[in-house]
């Protein structure tokens, strides 16, 4: 309950504003054991934050990508982060920012808003899995496949992974941790083999000695976008609010995490500029493999490789049953059909997550086998890489959307429920303030930059990026809009008809 006071001349009016508990919030604590501690969502929050192919990607920017990683840390990341402990240990619910919007606008807004949180979670595991593909295709160079084939392989890693979050939850997270734990092998790897390149006397691919490389122009204002979109999944985690085992791991894995984040982004785009150039826009993938094997050697290159290959495999997996609990806990609460919160014997949403999978194998099915026949163009892996870029430039603006609904809510408590604020605060009131203007303008900022540069300037130009990526966007709120009013009609009529 936040109550708060209003003067209206010499009388003082008292109103409160009363929040009934959502039932997920009882339901959770009681049906699922809870299970996830430090490590466990450090690793979560790094497997939905830490894009290894963005982190090439980026390194078409040159020697400014380092600049603009360290800005966008200190800009975006960390006052995501703040919000997102903050409204944690206020409310370590399951559904986080569906729960937290609840609680400060209620029910219309926290459904909108967990809209916007799910949709991109259902585009990333698109987007994964072609990462997962591209990755293979850069191992063996003479496998190229057509779109088509590409969509079956596509489909196959989508329902493996909905298969796989449906196991016993435990083992499923020490797969997880195991996978991170090698990715992090591989990039440390990767940073001494660039740093031993330099250290022989060997000449960098991009010159690092002017400083005038390390500036912000517009020439690489592109690069803005993608970066802060790699760093938009901070909220993630505690989506498993309900099933953390104690309160310190919520601020502890947004410490490490965030971390290992901005640390390994930087010694991946460093390593790819020494080693391999700024010349990655066509192939990042290639660019990545190439950048090991030219560092480490061919056999140590390919078991690095290897290693972030396993972390890749399960990036799929995480997505699957974090984004799964936005659709349980609504189901839960009676928001969409009740059949979504079903678990398993294995406590899991299974229902939830057959779903959610259904929907992204047609969304991969759409993007792999009717796009390309109907315009007849893209093959190999050109063509994966244009569809992870426009999947991930979608994800970008719906998210960013669901982004701001965080520093919304930490506005609200900042202004209207400074009671509830000051029971649970973590930071003082200028950090917490700072935190919500700076996020949410460079949040906007990076909404503008993705409709204005294309990721992928050698395919498609500035003046169809624009065009396609907003319409995909704009696309997905509509159906998701119909779906969630059909959903929602559904969910009441359940509760009328439900026998008493």
């Amino acid at each position: 309950m936040i109550t708060y006071k209003e003067s209206t001349g010499n009388e003082e009016l008292k109103a409160k504003k009363t929040t009934a508990p959502l039932r997920s919030e009882d339901y959770v604590i009681q049906s699922m054991p809870p299970l996830l501690g430090t490590i466990d969502m450090t690793t979560i929050y790094l497997a939905t934050i830490f894009f290894i192919v963005n982190a090439t990607t980026a390194a078409a920017g040159g020697v400014s990508t380092l600049t603009y990683w360290l800005v966008a840390g200190v800009a975006f990341l960390i006052p995501t982060g703040i919000a997102t402990a903050q409204l944690a240990v206020m409310f370590p619910r399951e559904g986080g920012l569906y729960n937290w919007t609840y609680k400060s606008f209620g029910n219309f807004w926290s459904f909108f808003a967990s809209f916007c949180s799910w949709l991109p979670g259902v585009l990333m595991i698109i987007s994964a899995s072609s990462t997962i593909l591209g990755f293979i295709q850069a191992l063996n160079k003479g496998w190229q496949l057509a779109p088509w084939e590409q969509g079956i392989l596509i489909l196959v890693i989508i329902l493996g992974s909905g298969f796989i979050a449906t196991r016993r939850f435990r083992r499923i997270q020490n797969v997880v941790n195991f996978a991170v734990y090698l990715s992090i092998i591989g990039v440390i790897l990767l940073g001494l083999a660039s740093l031993f390149w330099l250290w022989q006397g060997k000449i960098a691919a991009v010159p690092f000695n002017n400083i005038n490389y390390w500036m912000l122009s517009p020439n690489n204002f592109s690069i803005f976008g993608l970066i802060v979109f790699t760093y938009m999944g901070v909220a993630v985690p505690m989506q498993l609010g309900g099933e953390v085992i104690e309160k310190r791991a919520i601020t502890r894995h947004l410490i490490w995490g965030s971390l290992f984040a901005i640390a390994g982004s930087l010694i991946i785009s460093f390593s790819v500029l020494v080693l391999f150039g700024s010349n990655v826009s066509d192939d990042p993938f290639t660019a990545l493999f190439s950048t090991f094997n030219k560092g480490l050697g061919s056999i140590a290159g390919t078991v690095a490789s290897v290693f972030i290959l396993c972390f890749l495999l399960v990036v799929p997996v995480v997505y699957n049953y974090a984004f799964a609990r936005i659709l349980m806990v609504g189901g839960i609460d009676h928001r969409i059909p009740t059949r979504l919160s079903h678990l398993n014997k294995n406590r899991i949403p299974s229902s939830a997550i057959t779903f959610q999978t259904v929907i992204a194998a047609f969304l991969a099915a759409m993007i792999y086998f009717v796009i390309p026949f109907l315009s007849n163009n893209g093959t190999g892996t050109i063509f994966a890489q244009v569809t992870h870029s426009i999947t991930q430039a979608a994800a970008t603006l719906v998210w960013a959307m669901a982004t701001l609904f965080l520093f919304a809510n930490l506005f609200f408590y900042l202004t209207r429920g400074r009671k509830q604020l000051e029971k649970h605060r973590l930071f003082p009131g200028p950090v917490l303030w700072l935190s919500a203007i700076g996020g949410t303008v460079v949040c906007l900022a990076a909404v503008v930059n993705t409709f204005s540069y294309s990721w992928v300037p050698d395919m498609i130009s500035n003046s169809q990026w624009w065009f396609i990526v907003g319409a995909i966007s704009l696309l997905g709120l509509m159906i998701g809009g119909v779906a969630s009013m059909f959903a929602n009609s559904q969910a009441v009529w359940q509760e009328i008809n439900k026998p008493t």
